[in-house]
């Protein structure tokens, strides 16, 4: 069960505006049976109970009989909690199997404020829910943006100068509200400073300065894909729409979404921290003490943001954070998967390393650390083929495949269809001359060779290209000989099959359906 009481915070949520409500078909029935008991026990009316609950949380007496009779579809979490502990201290017995009831029949979620959303509340921790807390620990963002508004200029300019010399002031004038607004993007220190700022300050007690939280949430990664099953799991989880975009000067998916009550459970519940995270992100232990497939699909959230299957078979993560990689290669090791983690001392960067598997058994196992369908998922499963013995239908065929579960390298926008019509030209060629090809065709900057011997090799196990070592004579320009004297080496020769009919591909069986979710 998750814990939703913890995401109302005392020291953020003071106005009723900023409260987060719940809502439930059974959570009224609930309310009104602890509200008999409580009046029937301590021999007091409604009335009576709604002036003790108010002394222990600022709001009008009115919204608190509303609730207490059941009159609102929503009622505040703090308030579920103030009447909680009142029933305790009634009863003398503790309230833990009473509020898990609550918990569990809680429905929705929403803030209590008119323009927001409502959403799903996670009841308990689905293997869903902890694949987007993988996911945001791969490649995921969360940040505040703190607004401090008042109408008086003045006032709130000295405010900002006393508080916040360093900060750049960015005042302008919202006409909606007739207040004049000043913004910054905080980090979780700043934040609780912030707070014992607010607690304090005379300003905010007399409603001459005012403060509203805005909480973004963001994820990013090279492959579309990623960010649409991200978009799934979001909706499984809290039933919330977003939009992928793409980012306009660089190859790159991204996801950002405002939703205070979603982020207070990223870095409430699962201890993600505000702002930078890179170094010191690791498993949340809500996770790491919970199931083996809960743990899995944390690895599987993140393996689909920060891992890398590729065309060898090869797989890896790689991150900032040796715990979380440590993490991932823990969980791998409980199914017997060997993985090697070493740090890139020059990028100071963690990589967990996986050998390709042998066995197409071997690569279900190893492909199960990706989301079933997704363009990783399939390298490991076709790597772990070895040989492609289906016949190929034809060259539309062959491509339509080879083109939908090899993608091109997200650097270099060369795919295997590139290859086999730069070889289909060349007719016979060594591994540089087509990447030189490439490069020119392309009018590309620079191309990996080893992508292109990747992609050679899988044209070469389709039987579309024949590799042969022969020997190259060329003009040695230096070198140890004297400059003008020949000189020679080996190479692995690719000569080009025109012959469609011995074009094959790989034989998955009927249990695997081809199909790219």
């Amino acid at each position: 069960m998750l814990d939703l009481f913890k995401l109302h915070v005392d020291e953020e949520d003071i106005s009723p505006r900023s409260w987060i409500c719940a809502s439930g078909e059974n959570l009224s029935s609930i309310i009104s049976r602890i509200v008999r008991e409580t009046l029937e026990k301590k021999s007091i009316n409604i009335s009576t109970l709604a002036k003790i609950m108010s002394k222990r949380f600022a709001t009008n007496l009115l919204s608190i009989i509303e609730w207490l009779k059941g009159r609102r579809e929503y009622i505040p979490l703090v308030a579920i909690k103030v009447l909680l502990s009142i029933w305790k201290e009634t009863f003398q017995r503790p309230f833990e199997e009473l509020k898990k009831e609550i918990v569990q029949n809680i429905e929705y979620l929403k803030q209590n404020n008119g323009k927001c959303h409502k959403i799903k509340a996670p009841n308990s921790l689905t293997e869903e829910l902890a694949k987007l807390a993988g996911a945001h620990a791969a490649d995921g963002t969360l940040g505040v943006r703190v607004e401090f508004y008042s109408r008086s200029r003045r006032l709130l300019e000295g405010f900002i100068e006393q508080k916040f010399p360093n900060c750049q002031n960015n005042m302008y004038f919202e006409k909606s509200r007739g207040t004049y607004c000043v913004g910054f993007n905080v980090g979780g220190r700043k934040n609780k400073a912030i707070n014992k700022i607010v607690k304090t300050d005379q300003r905010f007690r007399r409603n001459k300065i005012l403060i509203r939280r805005q909480y973004v949430i963001g994820v990013s990664d090279q492959y579309k894909e990623s960010l649409i099953k991200y978009s799934k799991w979001l909706f499984q989880c809290f039933g919330k729409y977003v939009r992928i975009e793409k980012a306009k000067d660089r190859n790159l998916y991204m996801i950002n979404f405002k939703d205070k009550i979603i982020a207070r459970i990223f870095y409430i519940l699962f201890e993600f921290p505000l702002g930078k995270k890179s170094l010191n992100v690791k498993e949340p232990p809500i996770i790491r003490n919970s199931t083996f497939n809960t743990r899995k699909s944390f690895a599987i959230g993140a393996m689909m943001f920060d891992g890398s299957a590729y065309l060898n078979g090869y797989l890896s993560f790689s991150s900032k954070s040796k715990k979380l990689c440590e993490s991932i290669k823990e969980v791998m090791k409980i199914e017997n998967i060997a993985s090697r983690l070493r740090k890139d001392e020059k990028r100071k960067i963690w990589h967990l390393k996986v050998k390709a598997p042998n066995t197409l058994g071997e690569g279900y196992s190893k492909a199960s650390y990706f989301e079933k369908g997704s363009t990783k998922w399939f390298r490991v499963i076709l790597s772990a083929t070895r040989e492609f013995t289906k016949k190929a239908r034809s060259k539309k065929d062959l491509l339509n495949f080879l083109d939908q579960f090899y993608s091109p390298a997200s650097f270099s926008k060369i795919g295997v269809k590139d290859v086999f019509f730069a070889i289909r030209k060349l007719k016979e060629s060594d591994m540089p001359t087509i990447t030189s090809f490439l490069i020119n065709d392309k009018k590309l900057s620079n191309l990996d060779s080893w992508t292109v011997q990747n992609y050679l090799e899988i044209l070469r196990k389709a039987d579309v290209v024949k590799k042969s070592s022969k020997k190259v004579i060329f003009v040695r320009k230096t070198g140890w000989k004297l400059n003008g004297t020949k000189g020679a080496t080996f190479r692995n020769i690719y000569t080009f099959n025109s012959d469609i009919n011995s074009w094959r591909i790989p034989d998955l069986g009927d249990k695997l359906v081809l199909k790219r979710s």
